[in-house]
């Protein structure tokens, strides 16, 4: 089973639900986010049916990862990054997003505005978006961060990330100790100022 963000009656919502269709989850990563984009008006309309799968997903029940797990992603330019390419000897900010989640939105601009405080810190920033739709999200919410060479995206091709690290909802924030070990995990924006401390307080001078 494959795990996507349900778009709900509620706009933009944060949630995942299981899905088996392989080749719809495809189809969503061709679709722009765009909200004047009529193809994304459609998927839009097609998720609000499937709102009811809530009620039986067991994302609810799931409880993020105590260490960093085996994974394989993909970055950008196409090609594999796993757990054995994390940065050793550095705190290791995880992020997982979605480009039309304004709770994801709101989150990276706070980090964006921190960016100076962030220079020591490996972040990760893991989407199942396409590379069109990460480049609007960077380009206009993270602009300090994108392209900086603290700053990896990768692409989840394999809808693994939310099995292996258990994440709640959009947006999912993950701070590791050099030694992989969870310190914190939070998916408000509210608090990513916990995660700014955190960073401050584990962060070699």
């Amino acid at each position: 089973m494959i795990f996507k963000r349900i778009i709900s009656k509620k706009k933009n919502s944060r949630s995942f639900f299981i899905k088996k269709n392989k080749k719809k989850v495809f189809y969503k990563y061709n679709v722009i986010i765009n909200p004047g984009n009529p193809l994304f008006l459609k998927m839009k309309t097609l998720f609000k049916l499937l709102f009811l799968i809530l009620l039986s997903s067991k994302i609810y029940a799931q409880h993020p990862a105590a260490t960093i797990p085996d994974f394989s992603f993909y970055k950008l330019d196409k090609t594999v990054f796993t757990n054995k390419n994390i940065q050793p000897g550095k705190l290791s900010l995880i992020i997982f997003f979605d480009a039309s989640c304004d709770h994801c939105q709101h989150a990276m601009e706070t980090y964006n505005q921190h960016y100076k405080e962030l220079s020591k810190t490996a972040i990760y920033l893991v989407t199942v978006d396409n590379p069109a739709s990460i480049n609007y999200f960077m380009t206009k919410y993270a602009n300090n961060l994108y392209g900086s060479k603290n700053v990896t995206i990768l692409q989840d091709f394999k809808n693994e990330f939310i099995t292996k690290f258990g994440p709640r909802k959009y947006p999912s924030m993950f701070l590791y100790s050099p030694q992989k070990k969870l310190l914190i995990y939070d998916d408000e924006p509210k608090n990513v100022g916990n995660f700014l401390q955190k960073i401050k307080e584990n962060t070699k001078k």
